[in-house]
């Protein structure tokens, strides 16, 4: 079935982020998978929830908050205030800052790093 072939949903998935709402459980569940449908369309996140093992791995939530600093907002809780993983969110994405901790909103290095963002342009 082709919901579960992984190269046919990448695919589908770099075509239309909505696509990835036809992918196997399975799929849905399984870590590089979902890495690489992030990494091949950043609005994937917006068709499916993110599966609680994942929305817990830091290792899974950096390169995808590099990639898209809102995705901050689909971490879970404690992850949101881990300083590598907001730094990483709020550098691709400054607008990532309101989805940080209180406690790390505050914190002088994220500041600093989202000032930078916001100031390259200018």
């Amino acid at each position: 079935e082709l919901r579960r072939d992984r190269e046919f949903m990448l695919n589908a998935v770099r075509a239309a982020g909505s696509a990835i709402t036809y992918a196997s459980s399975s799929l849905l569940h399984d870590r590089s998978f979902m890495l690489a449908a992030m990494q091949a369309n950043s609005s994937v996140l917006c068709y499916v929830p993110l599966h609680q093992s994942l929305r817990r791995d830091p290792e899974f939530m950096l390169p995808v908050v590099k990639v898209d600093g809102l995705a901050l907002r689909f971490a879970h809780r404690v992850l949101r205030g881990d300083l590598d993983l907001v730094l990483a969110a709020v550098r691709a994405d400054p607008g990532a800052l309101r989805y940080a901790s209180d406690e790390l909103q505050d914190h002088p290095k994220v500041r600093l790093a989202v000032h930078r963002e916001c100031c390259k342009d200018g």
